[in-house]
């Protein structure tokens, strides 16, 4: 989700975690930059567990030193520094701050690599970010397998007064965005529904003359659905019922 940047000349030391505390380092390469990471915090990783056992690693000095770094490709720099600041997080530290597009390149390596602590920790704080746009949710949640996330964020774009923007129903895939105006279209007609049903049973103005038309006059009859709510149980069923809006996802998914 994140562009590569360009390859850029090797740099003249590692970017280590802060405190390596005499652990023993790992030196990886990406697109020309160094990292140094402990090679305990690396064991929590499936993923690094084989590789660092494998007897097919190369030659015995790669990942040992910094002359012989393990290269890293597919990739970004800014990928792996985001990860490695994620990686040194400690639970009495203060809280890592990072843009939102950092947390996402974090994430993708640690479901890469098979973090799921480190994984789980991310998904939290991303959890959490303020003025998050749902899109953006949903294609993370598709991407990196976070099927929790597809139902509050429906309910979101649902429930807003703005409409989908044809740049959202790209983003969303075609049968994603279709099934989502289905349901906000179900949910102003349920508020039309609402609103009538209250005019039914509505008595006549008081302010209105007694010989006026009509039972309620217009301005009564208008701020009769100003306040219409759709409670999110109704809007849930609304999703359940559409098919495209599933919300099994697996890694890479883009339905």
């Amino acid at each position: 989700m994140s562009e590569p940047e360009e390859t850029k000349p090797k740099t003249d030391s590692p970017k280590p975690l802060e405190r390596l505390s005499g652990a023993v380092p790992v030196y990886f390469r990406v697109h020309g930059t160094d990292f140094a990471i402990p090679r305990k915090l690396l064991m929590h990783s499936e993923f690094f567990t084989d590789l660092l056992n494998s007897k097919y690693l190369g030659e015995p000095k790669e990942g040992h030193t910094q002359d012989h770094p393990i290269e890293l490709e597919g990739i970004s720099e800014l990928e792996m520094t985001s990860f490695v600041e994620v990686l040194e997080v400690r639970d009495w530290e203060p809280k890592l701050t990072l843009k939102p597009t950092e947390w996402a390149s974090a994430l993708r390596l640690s479901t890469m690599w098979s973090f799921p602590l480190v994984r789980e920790y991310i998904i939290g704080r991303i959890e959490h970010l303020p003025t998050l746009d749902p899109v953006w949710r949903i294609e993370l949640a598709r991407a990196y397998d976070i099927p929790e996330w597809l139902e509050p964020m429906y309910i979101e774009l649902c429930n807003r007064a703005e409409a989908l923007s044809a740049k959202e129903g790209m983003r969303l895939k075609m049968r994603t965005f279709a099934a989502l105006c289905k349901v906000r279209e179900a949910i102003r007609d349920y508020k039309l529904r609402t609103w009538a049903d209250r005019v039914t049973k509505a008595e006549k103005c008081d302010h209105c003359h007694p010989n006026a038309t009509g039972r309620i006059c217009r301005k009564c009859a208008a701020s009769l659905g100003a306040d219409v709510q759709v409670e999110e149980s109704v809007v849930l069923g609304y999703i359940k019922a559409q098919p495209d809006l599933a919300t099994k996802v697996g890694v890479g998914s883009s339905s």
